[in-house]
């Protein structure tokens, strides 16, 4: 059995087939989103921890909810490790298991990871000179959108749901936003938008070093015509 630092030190984003435990420290409600086909599913995101590592796990299979009850202690098998949290499927295995102790240290980080503190509202400005991994949330124009597309990530290729928007507000005339995954993808041109927990990104061109923004698992986008009102 693998412990949860063990595995999130994993170099690699793939199904894993070993055992993992964790005591559940924060259990959210479940949550509804469409998918790439237009269905509507539902998740649940929960946080286990150990004596050494807190975890954000995201469940995709609701006949087994009623499993990752706050206070109880699982095991894992056949899940997912992705983008610093683990990911559980209708493949995935979850048993009840004996009780560990989690140091209250633990606890509060989980429960952050699963419902983090609101990022600060600033401007595009500021928000591009952030350091990186900081989390910010910016207020906008949608001035262009592109079409959701496949992103192949990782080492294993994996392919990945992105769309494409550019916003602007009085401090930025123009800069990128990389919705990823889950993450609400229903803006368009000319939308007034809010964009939580951004990070920014850094990348080198053929002429110049431009910095755009990535969603992160906990981005949230809501469209408001109010907002430059």
């Amino acid at each position: 059995m693998s412990t949860l630092e063990e595995i999130m030190n994993m170099d690699q984003s793939m199904p894993y087939d070993k055992s993992a435990r964790g005591r559940v420290v924060f259990a959210s409600s479940p949550e509804t989103y469409t998918n790439a086909n237009g269905e509507t599913k539902q998740s649940k995101s929960v946080a286990i921890a150990d004596d050494k590592k807190a975890v954000k796990v995201v469940l995709y299979d609701p006949t087994q909810f009623n499993k990752l009850v706050e206070g109880k202690t699982i095991m894992l098998r056949n899940f997912i490790r992705r983008d610093g949290y683990i990911i559980l499927t209708r493949t995935s295995r979850l048993f009840p298991t004996q009780e560990i102790e989690v140091p209250d240290s633990k606890v509060q980080e989980g429960k952050a990871l699963v419902n983090p503190p609101a990022a600060p509202v600033v401007s595009l400005r500021e928000a591009l000179r952030s350091l990186p991994k900081t989390k910010t949330t910016v207020c906008g124009k949608v001035i262009q959108d592109e079409e959701e597309r496949d992103i192949l990530v990782g080492k294993s290729k994996s392919p990945t749901k992105m769309r494409t928007i550019y916003i602007q507000d009085e401090t930025v005339d123009r800069v990128k936003v990389a919705l990823w995954r889950n993450t609400n993808k229903n803006v368009r041109t000319g939308d007034f938008v809010k964009i939580t927990y951004l990070t920014i990104h850094t990348y080198q061109t053929k002429y110049t070093t431009e910095t755009s923004f990535n969603s992160t698992y906990t981005t949230s986008v809501t469209s408001n015509n109010q907002l430059y009102m």
